[in-house]
């Protein structure tokens, strides 16, 4: 049997320093050699082949080499393998392959090209710092947002301040006003202060008609909304509104929102203005107010909304008030800045 030098005693003349040598020298004994080797089969330790003193040196050379010959067939496989797969995406050059993270920036850059713009740089902010506002106009609409809603005294535009006391009812999204301050109202005690005032009674009209707060009017359908908004005087006064029902629960607030909400929709292009920007709700309505205010009552009377003699009149206005409400199932249930 042909024995093999140890792998490690492999080695070279001084002559040969700078010769290229190729792998496969080294790795095949054939080619070193010049000698053709028979192949040896692998076998595990169970099978006892291999195990003798005598050839224990040839198993473990062949072995090694063998092993690293494997090795490096499955390197040159797998980078095959890899370069196939990127291929697919398309041709990558030798600079792609060294820098994988060029492949992406390459891309980008031509989906950048074809939109005709240059990559775009954003700023991100630090802190301390603050955004930068493209327009004036934005500033003063996120300045108005901060007023109002952290300074709760004021007006929908956020310009000045109530002229009324108001209190906190039980819907915190509106400006709410007792029957104490509809009396003085009414009574004139606010003349110097405010410009004109209009009461808003949103009952059905068989309730309104059997008794209502002094110079008060009847708008119980929400289609009535932009008659309130077109008769608006455009005199630089404070003209209030005062919205009412007979508990003030729920359709005088929704007819509160209502408005306002179709208000900010014709002024968005000049937020925050309002052509009504101060509008009150009564608050408990109509019947607290007839219980302690009978004498600012016409006439003075209070029909409630499930009265007997109504019954017929009420199931038509709920029919009605369900059409009206039909499409506005998204509209939201509380003041948006």
């Amino acid at each position: 049997m042909f024995l093999l030098p140890p792998f490690g005693q492999l080695c070279f003349d001084d002559s040969d320093e700078d010769m290229e040598v190729d792998i496969a020298d080294v790795m095949t004994p054939s080619r070193l050699l010049g000698t053709k080797l028979p192949l040896t089969p692998l076998m595990d330790e169970d099978s006892g082949i291999g195990m003798d003193s005598d050839d224990s040196e040839n198993v473990r050379n062949v072995t090694f080499i063998s092993l690293s010959l494997i090795c490096l067939e499955k390197n040159q496989n797998s980078e095959a393998k890899k370069i196939t797969r990127r291929t697919l995406f398309g041709q990558i050059s030798q600079s792609q392959q060294e820098d994988p993270g060029s492949y992406c920036k390459t891309r980008q850059g031509r989906a950048s090209q074809r939109r005709g713009r240059g990559p775009v740089l954003k700023k991100s902010l630090s802190f301390g710092d603050s955004p930068q506002f493209s327009t004036s106009g934005e500033m003063d609409v996120k300045t108005a947002v901060a007023r109002l809603t952290d300074e709760e005294n004021l007006i929908g535009d956020g310009s000045q301040e109530c002229a009324l006391p108001t209190i906190r009812g039980k819907h915190s999204d509106l400006k709410s006003i007792t029957g104490d301050t509809v009396v003085d109202l009414i009574s004139g005690r606010y003349d110097d202060v405010i410009s004109s005032f209009r009461l808003i009674d949103c009952r059905y009209p068989y309730e309104y008609e059997g008794g209502h707060v002094m110079k008060s009017e009847n708008i119980y359908k929400q289609e009535d909304i932009s008659g309130i908004l077109d008769s608006v005087k455009c005199d630089g006064g404070r003209h209030i509104l005062v919205f009412y029902c007979e508990f003030s629960s729920e359709r005088g607030p929704k007819m509160y929102r209502k408005l306002r909400n179709a208000d900010r929709e014709v002024n968005k292009d000049n937020y925050p203005q309002l052509f009504y920007p101060e509008i009150y709700l009564m608050h408990e309505g109509y019947k607290s107010f007839y219980q302690h205010h009978q004498n600012f009552c016409t006439p003075q009377d209070y029909k409630p909304m499930l009265h007997k003699d109504h019954s017929n009149e009420l199931r038509h206005f709920r029919i009605k008030s369900k059409s009206w409400s039909g499409s506005e199932k998204n509209v939201p249930h509380r003041l948006l800045f």
